[in-house]
């Protein structure tokens, strides 16, 4: 019987998927085609015969043979599509994983031909949980069997494509990987094309106009070296200064198009060519617009002021406008009514700067008339006051008519307004203009240190979504962790936490001694900070000191992995007169793995601090190291595709590779993600396909195994007692009696909004879990050895809960029972909230795929506004159960939604975005009861992404009032009801606001001036309810308190730095506490005010 197995050498070539066009062929193409090509070997077969000879038996015979084997070919075709069909039902529920173990039972039950019997085929689905009808059986062995048996290869592949047809979400994730089509890169021609028409249709789109000469001068001084090129910050920096009305994705994409193929520097002259040109065609397209750079030249008339020096610019103002109105007082007394009544009718803002700058002018020309030439009629009375300081020195003429003694009033009024009523500082090598609030006098604020100061009080959160071996127990029962650059040690009885912070970035691995008091713990090197490289530091967990730092300079990424040997310490023998030299303890070993390109091992002495031995790892990935403690001096790591045992020789101070895993029939799995030892020195090995190896007595073969433990890969490994305990990735612990045949007993599954199980840690008769969503829950076990998982409840409260993506957002919420709560919300989609006063997790919400950036709650905490990174606003109803209802989800802008805030009544929430917008949306109450958000308006003025908003506490003319900053630096004000940005100082220097959030404020401009604020940007600001003291948070990590207000240069603080970078920060429930976020480190720190 040849045909069949020329049939399936046919098929044995053909893949699991074709892919044309991005799609997957047809199958009843693959039937046409064989039909296709039978029909025409048929035709050929048939002309053959005919130039034969009749008498050729031989020919003939074998044409008969042939024309069979074809027919036979296209009806395994059929049988085979006919099977996938059926496989396709049997295999909804089965993973790639599952189909390699049930290949690699075929194979251990197959022969060396590849085939099978159908009997050791239904045990190979068996073994592995898979069921099959009959009907199935039956079409497996009319399409792959022969003389030989099953061809379990070909069925492999018939099955693997079968599962392709499921369209589980890994086999879409996979198929739609596979058929992403690379884009060809458009012509450099059309690219240009492209970038001068969006250019050109956003200048006539917001009527605006490039000032290019000023921009283009900004570039030259920047440009030192003359070479034509500066940095893309200098050129972001540049825009902003010069107010380019370019931002957004086209100013990014067209530097990014601007940089030839340097990616940090920009061709400038490139970019103002670009700029020129598309100006160039809006005016040509649109006539009207050649007249906005002379109303841009106007309004921005150069003043001779601006380049004075601001205290000497202030004196010479007021002694004029003092001079003014000594000689105008006694005329224009009697005109004030009416003086007032034309002031309110004109614009203040404008009115004013024009007036201060023609005052200017005139210091410098005095017999200057070109003021009058160039103003509009509108303009007229800013020349009157022009000329009358220019003749202020003169006797005045009393005589004057009525009209004019009535516009000197009006003018001074104005002047003098304007020089009480705003400051000028410069920030940041910018000057910015600060309106003055009530009551405000700099000469009364201090610079000296505030009395209280700030210590750790908690820190929430925990490194388990990246990190293994990073949860362990000491021998006074506090527990230890870490999150961020600090070491955590809880004591569970008191509910008290102890901190390290000796550490000067992210601690990345721990490791505790076997006396349970020694712990070595390694940190990342410092991406901004060479000084803060990576090293290994062992300290003691009773006093915190430090014993010694290794390795300095020696590893380049990262500790990667830690461990002590796992014996408990040997008697040290005394030492004789003689002795010089100590001996070496192999207790007192560490090894550590770097993460850097090549994996260098490191053995130390923790002792002395001396390097033992060093060797390089050839693994792409390391995941795992732990010592043998039956063997103390050997130990095993593990990674991807990797596992090697090693011993440590004291005498040679070297390390040896001993031993290679064999595998033999075994499945090998890509990953060897978790390891343990028990007592007898038997390794045990948890891999990427949810597979358990044991290999015994500290040998490199296989003794026993667990299949399919886990769905997924196996996060980690706990021996207690005589049980077996596992986590996965699935969210579940299984126990499995040790054994030979390793009987599997209970299992506890945590919730999936915890993620999987990263560590298993056994803490008196309480197991420890933490997951890979950075919290650790814990449960009782059970008294009774065989089963600890027996009817085992996780508790109510979690150790620790917190993020694991970037914390953004934080808010607090005041009154009722949620007084001193505060919440936290992060990308990874999850919001938490903590009780400040009790040091623990209150509840949670997961929204998996909303990646929230900002977060705001009403004083009662019913209301919650979430600002999400991918532009969107979304506002929830929280019930009493904590359940929620959506009341509002839409996506608001095209970039990030920065902030959000609620009015006091809650019928309004402000998204700020960085777009430069301030959204307003109200609230409609139906009158079926149904609750509907309506846009009610936006905001426009500001010239960078809005950093904070604050609301009125109450309304004034029948609106609420905003005051907005953002990262210009600027703060602008603005009448909601309306959506009116305020000049009239008088309107908003009685109000009384709800937060102090805004990061830049004339109370608090001394933080500017700060260290801190100079060598970083300040990200979050917020000042007590007392009034007292004022936080802020930068991007360089540190938190900084000062006295308030701070409104002087040169304001001295307390600085703390414990973050990466500090995102946000809030003072809670009465001001006894201050919550920081740390943005990529996911560490969520409250601090004490003492």
């Amino acid at each position: 019987m040849p045909q069949p197995t020329l049939a399936r050498a046919r098929f044995r070539d053909r893949s699991p998927y074709r892919q044309t066009s991005g799609k997957t062929h047809d199958n009843n193409s693959t039937i046409t085609t064989s039909n296709n090509n039978t029909s025409q070997s048929l035709n050929r077969d048939s002309a053959k015969r005919r130039k034969a000879p009749k008498d050729s038996d031989d020919s003939l015979l074998d044409n008969a043979l042939e024309l069979k084997r074809e027919l036979t070919e296209v009806e395994i075709v059929s049988n085979e599509e006919k099977l996938e069909s059926y496989l396709k039902e049997c295999l909804t529920e089965c993973s790639r994983q599952r189909l390699r173990a049930i290949h690699m039972s075929m194979r251990r039950l197959g022969n060396v031909e590849s085939r099978i019997s159908l009997k050791d085929l239904h045990q190979a689905f068996q073994e592995n949980s898979v069921k099959l009808s009959n009907r199935v059986f039956n079409l497996i062995t009319e399409t792959f069997v022969d003389h030989l048996g099953i061809d379990y290869e070909m069925l492999h592949r018939s099955m693997m494509r079968a599962q392709l047809l499921t369209r589980r979400d890994s086999v879409e994730a996979m198929l739609t990987q596979n058929n992403e089509d690379s884009r060809p890169e458009s012509p450099r021609e059309e690219r240009d094309a492209d970038y001068l028409h969006r250019l050109e249709e956003q200048l006539v789109l917001d009527q605006s106009f490039f000032d290019l000469e000023e921009l283009q001068k900004s570039f030259q001084e920047k440009d030192k070296n003359n070479s034509g090129r500066i940095s893309k910050e200098e050129v972001y920096r540049s825009c902003s200064d010069v107010h380019i009305p370019l931002y957004g994705a086209l100013l990014k994409n067209l530097v990014t198009h601007c940089d030839g193929g340097q990616p940090d520097t920009v061709n400038w002259h490139e970019f103002v060519s670009y700029l020129d040109k598309s100006q160039k065609s809006a005016i040509s397209k649109h006539p009207e617009m050649a007249a906005l750079p002379e109303r841009a030249k106007l309004k921005q008339m150069a003043s001779p002021l601006d380049l004075m020096d601001p205290e000497k610019k202030s004196r010479i103002v007021k002694t004029l406008l003092k001079k003014v109105s000594e000689s105008r007082v006694n005329v224009f007394a009697a005109n004030t009514d009416l003086a007032e009544q034309e002031t309110e009718k004109a614009s203040p803002k404008t009115e004013n700067e024009s007036k201060t700058d023609d005052v200017a002018v005139s210091i410098e020309n005095e017999t200057s008339s070109n003021a009058q030439e160039m103003a509009s009629e509108s303009k007229k009375r800013e020349s009157d006051l022009e000329e009358t300081i220019v003749e202020m020195d003169q006797p005045t003429d009393l005589t004057m008519d009525e009209t004019s003694l009535q516009n000197d009033a009006e003018n001074a009024n104005q002047t003098d307004t304007l020089a009480d009523s705003y400051v000028t500082l410069r920030i940041k090598g910018k000057d910015v203009t600060l309106r003055k609030p009530a009551g405000y006098n700099v000469e009364n604020a201090s610079v000296d240190l505030p009395p209280e100061h700030l210590e750790i009080d908690w820190v929430y959160g925990y490194r388990g979504n990246d990190c293994r071996s990073n949860l362990y127990v000491l021998s006074n029962g506090e527990i230890a962790y870490f999150t961020a650059s600090i070491a955590i040690l809880y004591d569970r009885d008191a509910h008290s936490q102890r901190h390290y912070q000796e550490h000067t970035e992210r601690i990345k691995s721990m490791a505790v001694h076997s006396d349970g008091v020694t712990i070595a713990t390694g940190q990342v090197d410092s991406k901004a900070e060479s000084s803060s490289e990576a090293h290994v530091r062992i300290w003691r967990a009773d006093t915190l000191d430090t014993l010694h730092v290794l390795g300095i300079g020696l590893f380049e990424k990262s500790v990667m992995c830690l461990s002590f040997p796992k014996v408990k310490r040997s008697p040290t023998p005394p030492m004789s007169e003689t002795d010089d030299v100590k001996l070496f303890n192999p207790e007192d070993q560490l090894v550590a793995i770097d993460n850097g390109p090549e994996k260098n091992i490191t053995v130390w002495d923790v002792s002395s601090g001396e390097m033992v031995g060093k060797e390089t790892l050839e693994a792409e990935v390391i995941c795992d190291v732990e010592f043998n403690p039956k063997y103390p001096d050997t130990f095993v790591t593990i990674g991807k595709e990797h596992i090697a045992w090693w011993k440590v020789n004291g005498e040679t101070n070297s390390l040896e590779l001993t031993q290679q895993p064999l595998f033999d029939n075994y499945m090998k799995a890509k990953f060897v993600v978790c390891l343990t030892h028990n007592s007898k020195g038997d390794l045990i090995t948890g891999d990427s396909n949810g597979t358990v190896y044991m290999w015994a007595d500290g040998r490199n073969k296989i003794t026993n195994f667990i299949k399919h433990a886990h769905d997924g890969p196996v996060f980690s490994l706990l021996l207690h007692k005589n049980v077996l305990l596992t986590g996965g990735r699935d969210s579940v612990v299984r126990s499995w009696q040790c054994g030979k045949t390793m009987e599997p007993l209970q299992t506890c599954e945590i919730p999936k909004t915890d993620g999987g199980i990263r560590t298993l840690v056994a803490h008196r008769n309480s197991l420890l879990m933490g997951t890979t969503t950075n919290a650790i829950l814990s449960g009782e076990m059970s008294p009774h050895d065989p089963t600890p998982l027996e009817k085992m409840k996780l508790d109510e409260i979690p150790i620790t809960q917190g993020h694991y993506g970037d914390c953004r957002g934080l808010t607090v919420t005041g009154d009722g029972k949620q007084r001193g709560h505060f919440l936290t919300t992060a990308l990874d989609g999850i919001s938490c909230v903590f009780s400040a006063e009790k040091h623990e997790p209150v509840w949670k919400l997961v929204m998996k795929g909303t990646p929230f950036h900002t977060v705001d709650a009403s004083p009662m905490g019913n209301l919650l506004a979430f600002g999400t990174k991918d532009g969107h606003l979304l506002i929830l109803n929280i019930l009493e159960d904590h359940s929620f209802q959506e009341q509002y989800r839409h996506r608001i802008t095209k970039e990030k939604v920065t902030c959000v805030k609620i009015a006091p009544d809650t019928n309004m929430v402000a998204a700020g975005c960085a777009d430069k917008t301030v959204c307003i949306y109200r609230k409609q109450i139906k009158d079926d009861g149904m609750v509907l958000w309506e846009l009610q308006g936006k905001c426009r003025g500001h010239h960078g992404s809005i950093s904070s908003i604050d609301w009125s506490t109450e309304m004034s003319d029948d609106s609420y009032f905003l005051r907005t900053s953002s990262v210009a630096p600027e703060q602008l004000f603005w009448k909601v009801k309306s959506l009116e940005k305020i000049e009239n100082v008088e309107d908003i220097q009685h109000i009384c606001w709800a937060s102090n959030l805004c990061t830049l404020d004339l109370s608090t401009v001394g933080l500017w001036s700060s260290t801190q604020a100079d060598e970083g940007e300040v990200n979050a600001v917020d000042v007590n309810p007392a009034k007292t003291l004022v936080a802020m948070g930068d991007s360089s990590g540190y938190v900084s308190l000062f006295k308030y207000p701070s409104c002087r240069q040169g304001a001295f603080s307390h600085t703390y730095k414990a973050h990466q970078s500090v995102h946000a920060l809030r003072f809670v429930g009465d001001g006894k506490h201050l919550v920081s976020l740390g943005g990529a480190d996911s560490c969520i720190i409250q601090w004490k005010i003492v």
